[in-house]
């Protein structure tokens, strides 16, 4: 293992208990870790003894402390915080160039012995799990018995969002893609469920303005999600007039159907390459942001 590696500087937050935090603090000093934690950021001031490493910083408005501390990644136990801080945390630190990765906590199985502590990655579906605190019946009376638009529905993103949606039993999840075999794998997926939202997939390329216009006529959507996209940043930069067209192009075509049908709620899901663009993708995804 090459020790040499650059480490980078790290807020950590969503931690309050005491134990937790002197096991993280513990572990700042082991050159096998990865991070160098800066600084703790911690509601009230729950926490009274000092730490080995790392600030401690007491808040009482999250997001303003993140912008003001000069860190590269921000580690977060999600568990800890409601949805709608989730996203205003992601939010503020993809437009701030912070990257963001998840604290998992697995207690051990004897209680005598210290948690098991790992990082990983923020997947779609952690935004939805139902263990999040306080969420479940707010989510659901946001998203039931109401008419819902997912773009590039057969993909990754698209299809974690399909899933998770439906368990707050809308009206109906209509569910595009321009990928016939992706989307027809995810209808037979759906078919399986026994759960009672209804789905309608349709078969279209974001690109093609009179198809979305019928859509949008034919449904009449409450909420869009919109997460159809070209990602891969090499390709895109061979490919401009293809970036610009799906990136961009359709976006403002969507924002402006959403518009003309009244649509209640426009969710435009970006990406942290959107901050200070050094790419064809980042940029049209930097555009896209800026305009709605």
């Amino acid at each position: 293992m090459d020790l040499n590696i650059q480490k980078n500087k790290v807020a950590i937050i969503g931690i309050n208990d005491q134990e937790t935090l002197n096991l993280l603090s513990e572990k700042n000093e082991r050159e096998t870790f990865p991070y160098i934690i800066d600084s703790f950021l911690i509601e009230g001031e729950a926490m009274k003894k000092s730490l080995q490493a790392g600030t401690v910083i007491f808040y009482d408005n999250i997001t303003e402390e993140l912008e003001q501390l000069e860190v590269e990644t921000v580690l977060i136990n999600i568990a800890y915080f409601s949805r709608r801080d989730i996203f205003d945390i992601l939010s503020s630190c993809i437009y701030n160039g912070k990257k963001v990765i998840k604290i998992d906590i697995t207690p051990f199985e004897k209680s005598s012995f210290p948690p098991i502590i790992n990082f990983s990655p923020i997947k779609i579906e952690d935004l939805f799990h139902e263990n999040l605190p306080n969420n479940f019946n707010l989510l659901k009376e946001e998203y039931f018995n109401k008419t819902i638009l997912i773009t590039g529905g057969a993909g990754s993103i698209g299809k974690g969002l399909v899933l998770n949606l439906s368990k707050y039993k809308p009206k109906l999840l209509v569910i595009i893609d321009h990928s016939e075999s992706d989307l027809w794998e995810l209808e037979l997926e759906l078919k399986k469920t026994d759960g009672e939202t209804k789905f309608e997939f349709e078969l279209l390329d974001i690109r093609d303005k009179n198809r979305l216009q019928n859509v949008f006529d034919q449904y009449g959507f409450n909420i869009v999600f919109h997460t159809a996209a070209y990602k891969q940043v090499p390709l895109l930069e061979r490919n401009l007039y293809e970036a610009i067209n799906v990136n961009l192009l359709a976006t403002i075509e969507l924002v402006h159907l959403a518009n003309q049908f009244n649509v209640e709620k426009f969710n435009f899901l970006s990406t942290d390459k959107a901050v200070n663009p050094s790419s064809i993708m980042g940029l049209t995804k930097r555009a896209s942001e800026v305009y709605i």
